[in-house]
């Protein structure tokens, strides 16, 4: 009993990535918001390394009020943000979440955000939680 027990506490701390199996994240980061601004993007990479569809969905920070997932859509010389309810990765899918298209939306920061700080999303995969966690950048990570 004693060893499942042990086991059990180990293995707790890897259920979000378990929760989404197959995911990768890389070149995550958050926009520093200019002085003032309560709101920011979040962008990165999400590639489908396993065996079934993932969805993911219900975004959510305890570093602010309100995460959305954005689509960025020209109308003309216009550009509107669109929301949208989920992501869907099939097997060997790849999304980029960039500048001017798809990005998550951080609206409300219940602190003031810097650059060097860190912002974790979490969110719903395939109706499990899963978490992201990105680095506050100044500007976006090709352009330094």
């Amino acid at each position: 009993m004693n060893r499942l027990l042990i086991l059990l506490v180990l293995l707790l701390p890897t259920i979000p990535a378990l929760a989404c199996p197959g995911l990768v994240v890389r070149e995550a980061w958050v926009r520093e918001p200019p002085p003032g601004a309560r709101g920011t993007a979040a962008y990165f990479t999400l590639r489908n390394d396993g065996a079934q569809t993932l969805v993911l969905d219900g975004w959510t920070s305890g570093a602010f009020a309100h995460v959305m997932l954005h689509e960025t859509v020209m109308t003309g010389d216009r550009a509107e943000m669109r929301h949208r309810e989920q992501l869907s990765l099939a097997t060997g899918a790849q999304a980029a979440l960039t500048p001017g298209g798809l990005h998550l939306m951080l609206m409300h920061a219940t602190a003031p955000l810097a650059a060097g700080a860190t912002v974790t999303v979490q969110f719903n995969c395939n109706g499990q939680a899963a978490q992201l966690s990105a680095p506050v950048l100044q500007e976006a990570p090709s352009s330094r």
